[in-house]
Formats: C-alpha cells, sequence, structure tokens
C-alpha cells in the first residue's frame, strides 16, 4: 500500500444541495480515517451558486478542494475529470470514493487509469487492513461476495447507495478550503448539447421510502399504469426489473438491480419480479418486501416478509383501493 493514508470523496451539489449518498460516503470515509490516520477531503464540484463547502465543514471534513462553475449542468465527465485528478495530486490520497452511480461509472475507472491505481466498481465495504485496502462487492449475479485486496494505491471505488447510515454533525469540527481552477466547457471536445429527464412528479428511486417495481410478469407496458396507480396513493417511487426495461416498457432509469440502481426503501411492493438474484442484489436491503405473483414457486417468496399468491391485475387495484379508502376515512 502507498505511504498517503488521506481518504477523498468525490462530492456533486445539485440544486443547491448535497445528495444522501455525499454523506453515506462520509460514514464510510471517516470509518477508513479512524483506520488509516490520515486526513479527510472532499472534492466538491458545485454550482457557481452553491455553498456546498460550509454544509461539509460541521461533518469531520479536513480539507474541501471546490471548483466552481457558472454553468455546472453541462460538464460532462470529460471535463470533471481533471478537476477530481488535480485534487487527488493535492490530497495524496489512499482511497478515493464516488457514488456508484452516472458519475462513479463514467468517472472510477478513468480516474483510476489517471493515478495509476486500482478501481473497484459496484462495491458494498471498503476496509482498510493490515497495510493494504479490501473493497467487497457482489458478483455472480448478486449470489456471492468478491473481495479485492490492493496493495498498492491510490484505490478508485464506487460504492452502492443505502448501505451506510447518514454521517452526523460533529460538534467543533473545522475544514479548510482549497479553490480548484473550472475548466471552460468551450474548450473540451464533447459539449453536452441537451438534457432530458424521464423522471415523473413523485420521488426519485434512489430516495423513496416506498417503492411499487414491476417485472416481466406485468406482461406489458399496460401493466406499470396499473403501478403507477397504487404508487400515486402511496405516495411511492415506481421500479423495474431488467426485463422490463430492456423490452422498451418502461424508461431505463427505472431498473432497479445488480446493474441498474440499489435502493434501501422502507416498503418495498415487487410485482410480477421472479426474484432473481441479480434483482435482489440491488433492492434486498429493503426493510420490508411485499410481493405479488402469479407463481406460488416464485424465488421472490423467499425474500418477502409478505406474499400474496394472485393476478396483479387483481391484487394491485384492490389494494390501491384500500389505501384510498385509509387515507379518506
Amino acid at each position: 500500500m502507498a505511504a498517503e493514508k488521506n481518504i477523498l470523496v468525490v462530492a456533486e451539489a445539485t440544486l443547491g444541495k448535497l445528495p444522501p449518498a455525499t454523506y453515506e460516503l462520509l460514514t464510510l470515509a471517516r470509518r477508513l480515517k479512524a483506520t488509516t490516520g490520515g486526513a479527510l477531503g472532499v472534492v466538491l464540484l458545485e454550482e457557481g451558486d452553491v455553498d456546498g463547502a460550509s454544509a461539509l465543514a460541521a461533518y469531520g471534513v479536513d480539507v474541501v478542494y471546490r471548483a466552481k462553475c457558472a454553468d455546472f449542468a453541462r460538464l460532462t465527465s470529460e471535463a470533471r475529470l481533471p478537476i477530481v485528478q488535480a485534487a487527488c495530486e493535492q490530497a495524496q490520497p489512499a482511497v478515493v470514493l464516488l457514488p456508484h452511480g452516472v458519475l462513479g461509472a463514467e468517472l472510477g475507472p478513468r480516474l483510476a487509469f489517471r493515478l495509476d491505481g486500482g478501481a473497484a466498481t459496484g462495491c458494498v465495504d471498503v476496509v482498510a487492513q493490515a497495510g493494504s485496502i479490501h473493497c467487497t462487492r457482489p458478483c455472480y449475479g448478486g449470489l456471492a461476495r468478491e473481495e479485492q485486496r490492493f496493495e498498492h494505491g491510490p484505490v478508485v471505488a464506487t460504492v452502492r447507495a443505502g448501505l451506510f447510515e447518514l454521517a452526523q454533525p460533529q460538534p467543533g469540527s473545522q475544514s479548510s478550503i482549497v479553490e480548484l481552477p473550472a475548466l471552460d466547457p468551450s474548450e473540451l471536445r464533447v459539449a453536452l448539447v441537451k438534457r432530458e429527464s424521464d423522471a415523473g412528479d413523485g420521488p426519485r428511486l434512489e430516495d423513496a421510502k416506498v417503492i411499487v417495481a414491476g417485472g416481466r410478469g406485468l406482461e406489458g407496458p399496460e401493466g406499470f399504469k396499473v403501478l403507477q396507480d397504487l404508487a400515486a396513493e402511496l405516495g411511492a417511487a415506481v421500479g423495474s426489473s431488467r426485463v422490463p426495461c430492456d423490452l422498451g416498457w418502461c424508461p431505463h432509469s427505472w431498473q432497479i438491480g445488480l446493474t441498474g440502481k440499489t435502493v434501501t426503501p422502507d416498503l418495498y411492493i415487487a410485482v410480477g419480479i421472479s426474484g432473481a438474484g441479480h434483482h435482489m442484489a440491488g433492492c434486498g436491503n429493503a426493510k420490508t418486501i411485499v410481493a405479488i405473483n402469479s407463481d406460488p414457486e416464485a424465488a421472490i417468496f423467499q425474500d418477502a416478509r409478505f406474499g400474496v399468491v394472485g393476478d396483479y391485475r387483481e391484487v394491485v387495484p384492490a389494494l390501491a383501493a384500500q389505501v384510498r379508502k385509509l387515507k379518506q376515512a
């Protein structure tokens, strides 16, 4: 392992605030810091009118490496890479932590190559032990876990959401701020010319406390309209397993699983989902799973706390009607 012991977290402030994933990474980073004895830094990418650095100061962050950009939303991963690399050259971290999402997938491996370090994606844990870094990640469709051991750093790891508690403020903590030069998007080879969102009016999957998700058993895109009616009554987000997304029944942004999003809601209602390991890798940490499936032998019932065997076309509307009655009572 390299001599450096510092830990660096990559964070983005969007819509004027830091996402929950940042505070989860800070919890992991503080645990690593306690083991390595180094400093905790955050490289903060933020819009010009946002001051996320002041929010981070109360969470045990020693140094905030900040890069501002007036047209932040148009910066591509190509633009973000040299900014984060510049922070790494100053921080000299043993571990760089990123959220496992679009940012992590595009930036993590590229950053590891630039730093001549190692990369581990989709991690569920990162531990410093006996002078090396151990990264644990799912494999074989979520049926098993592998541990990758890195003797040489830095190690760039993307971490799945919902696995760590949100970091809590530490009284009396202070941090210094290092300003990084931001790149001009006009100088880049790739430009973002348009951004479209397929998100609905409900909560984001990553933040939702209740999720209604559908699988192949819905037998078509019409089935998701049935789920959306229930989700509207529950104030829930709508998700999906991989097959409906691949078939075009719903947007790919709804996909939950090993190759999709990782969610940890209080309530996860799985409708027409078989319960394969690669899907459960993305929702298995939900507090309560309710399964609705016409196949009594479906694997999802092994992970569900409550199960209903029946046709979702009858069960889901009946459930929505009961929820509506309770809300009106």
